[in-house]
């Protein structure tokens, strides 16, 4: 029976000791001064009370009923499905008075909010003594010392979105201040007093007398920690709070002053932008660290555009807490953010996509996991640009594209319904990736130092378009290419754009055809292509609508070679300073030889012409491709130059 009790003695005891080593960023308890969290020690009632959870005893309250703030209960108010509290004017909370007193203690403030937009702008945080003060603004603004000091802008501040202030309050010292990760100074030198008269207020200005003016906060307050050492010089201390924030409340970190890494409680990094076109922004994640007290079992960006989330589909839980999905170990780390491309397929500019894949977002994510065998899945809302937002197309039609490298042309196409991994699409364009742990899983397995693989959603099939197009075909004549493609189903379409490239990636306007209008039968349409290039020709369609927006077809390829008739013989190629055109018996000059850039644009060249002979000076020009027409007997043959 003694036995019996010192093993559940010994079991508090390590619960106790588990409990009370959580920290935030997992750096240590030693320094802790407070830690108010909006997800826990909430209590409105009589007298509104926010616990403190640093086990010191530092609560913040409220006992006039009509100055208490709310608990967030809304999805507006939550930040990443996290609760906190939401202040107006005239509404705050009064922190205890005796961690402040020594202006000249070594302090640090992480502070996560979120401003009301359209709001005046008023004190988060702040005391005050006679003549001097210790402010943090809404607006991202820093005060401190005398009324009549400058303030400080905060550069990483966001406008109207979630924000991470850590700084200095109640010191003597004017040390770095952050804001989302970025790093800026404050005022020096400072002249805070010895000692403050009033205590720290939430939400509202303290006054020298020890009231409270009418100078509040509106928005929301996520979470207060504070420390009586400065962790921001001991690096990567502050980064690793930071990230235990940003990650909990989907904020992204300044990739300059955080070399855009985040960490884990033990210091290693999680996740690092980089690579491809950077993927520093719009980073989400979902994890389990015990020892920061995260566990964040859905994440989404502040537009509910992009969704991470572990569970069944569809995400049911308004909130994180209430989400009763579980990871199977602790330090699991899911994290990924993009290349900041539009949730549609512009065609505005080259993009990397396999041949066997007509259409791709433009969007691009970046995921580096180190766990796959809990599921998870992502929701995407596409873009009013693309026409599956419409929830209308083939769902068989949608692909996961990812490979390990950021040039996705050399990664894998995964099919729906393969390797445990399942895509649908629901009203409002909202697709679903069911199974995404297990689509990644299949190409690269989860290691603890965290695997990186890059992926998008693409489309095997064309009609990804605002008109339904088929039948899209090229046909090659003695001198020329026919081609021919159907519509349906068309509305608001002004012109069909032919465009052409000799490579696949640089495309050249042949052509504009009318479109029928608001024609709901099927139209065909037809255009023939009387210069087309000698070798392959790879032709799309452009459509576009009458308010200038733009979408594109698949693309097929013709091959075509001119009429043995037109002996033109082009050398060298590739070139560099000049390029020789021999065309036997025939005479030669600048009147029938024509050189374009590859976007169609008529460029002046020097040529030396003869019967049978003409040389072509390229010196000038820039490397590249180049479009080389040559007046015969047939007709105007064009070649593909290359200049070295």
């Amino acid at each position: 029976m003694n036995n019996r009790r010192l093993v559940i003695l010994f079991g508090c005891l390590l619960s106790l000791f588990g409990a009370r080593a959580q920290s935030p960023g997992g750096i240590g308890t030693t320094s802790l001064m407070f830690w108010l969290r909006g997800d826990l020690g909430v209590t409105p009632g009589t007298t509104f009370t926010w616990t403190d959870q640093s086990g010191l005893g530092r609560n913040s309250t409220q006992a006039t009923t009509a100055n208490q703030p709310t608990v967030t209960s809304t999805a507006a108010d939550y930040m990443n499905y996290n609760p906190g509290i939401k202040v107006v004017a005239d509404q705050w909370l009064i922190m205890a008075n005796n961690f402040n007193t020594a202006g000249n203690t070594a302090n640090e403030i992480f502070l996560v909010y979120k401003k009301l937009a359209g709001s005046a702008d008023g004190f988060v945080l702040g005391t005050e003594t006679p003549g001097n003060r210790s402010y943090f603004y809404g607006s991202g603004v820093v005060q401190y010392g005398n009324s009549n000091k400058p303030t400080v802008i905060a550069p990483g501040y966001v406008t109207n979105g979630p924000n991470i202030f850590v700084g200095k309050f109640f010191s003597a010292t004017d040390g770095y201040q952050a804001a989302n990760g970025a790093v800026f100074s404050a005022l020096t030198p400072a002249t805070a007093p010895a000692s403050f008269t009033t205590p720290v207020a939430i939400g509202a200005q303290p006054t020298n007398s020890g009231g409270y003016n009418a100078f509040g906060y509106t928005g929301n307050i996520m979470e207060l920690v504070g420390y009586n050492t400065e962790i921001d010089a001991t690096l990567p201390q502050r980064q690793q709070i930071e990230s235990y924030l940003a990650l909990k409340y989907g904020i992204t970190l300044d990739s300059i002053g955080t070399g855009g890494q985040y960490y884990n409680s033990a210091g290693t990094p999680v996740y690092q932008g980089g690579g491809g076109s950077g993927f520093f922004t719009n980073i989400i994640g979902i994890a389990r660290d015990d020892n920061t007290s995260l566990y964040q079992k859905q994440s989404h960006l502040a537009t509910d555009s992009v969704r991470l989330y572990l569970g069944s589909v569809p995400l049911a839980a308004a909130t994180n807490g209430s989400n009763t999905a579980t990871f199977g170990a602790n330090n699991s780390y899911i994290v990924m953010g993009d290349n900041q491309g539009n949730l549609c397929q512009t065609g505005g500019h080259t993009i990397a996509k396999p041949a066997l894949v007509d259409q791709r977002l433009d969007r691009e994510w970046k995921i580096t996991y180190n766990r796959t065998a809990d599921v998870f899945n992502m929701d995407i809302t596409l873009g009013a640009c693309a026409p599956f937002s419409s929830g209308t197309g083939a769902i068989t039609a949608l692909e996961l594209l990812y490979s390990t490298s950021p040039d996705l042309t050399t990664g894998t196409v995964m099919a729906n319904n393969t390797n445990g991994m399942s895509i649908s699409l629901s009203s409002g364009g909202i697709v679903t990736i069911s199974g995404l742990n297990s689509a990644l899983a299949a190409i690269a397995p989860a290691v603890s130092t965290g695997t990186t693989v890059y992926f998008t959603l693409a489309s095997n099939q064309y009609f990804v378009l605002p008109v339904q197009v088929t039948n899209f075909a090229a046909t090659t004549a003695a001198k020329s290419v026919q081609l021919s493609w159907t519509a349906s189903d068309e509305t608001g379409v002004a012109h069909f754009q032919v465009l052409r490239s000799s490579d696949n990636a640089n495309w050249q306007q042949i052509g504009l055809v009318s479109g029928a209008g608001n024609a709901t039968d099927p139209v065909n349409y037809h255009f023939t292509d009387t210069l087309p290039l000698t070798g392959s020709n790879y032709y799309r369609l452009g459509i576009l609508t009458p308010d200038g927006n733009s979408s594109w077809s698949k693309v097929i390829e013709a091959g075509f070679q001119q009429p043995a008739s037109s002996s033109v013989t082009l050398f060298p190629n590739p070139a560099k300073d000049q390029v020789f055109i021999q065309y036997p018996g025939q005479v030669l000059s600048a009147s029938n030889i024509r050189l374009y850039s590859i976007a169609g644009e008529i460029l002046p060249v020097r040529v030396n012409g003869g019967t049978g002979m003409a040389t072509i000076q390229l010196t000038g020009l820039a490397p590249g491709v180049y479009l080389l027409q040559v007046k015969t007997e047939d007709g105007w043959q064009v070649f593909r130059l290359l200049r070295n």
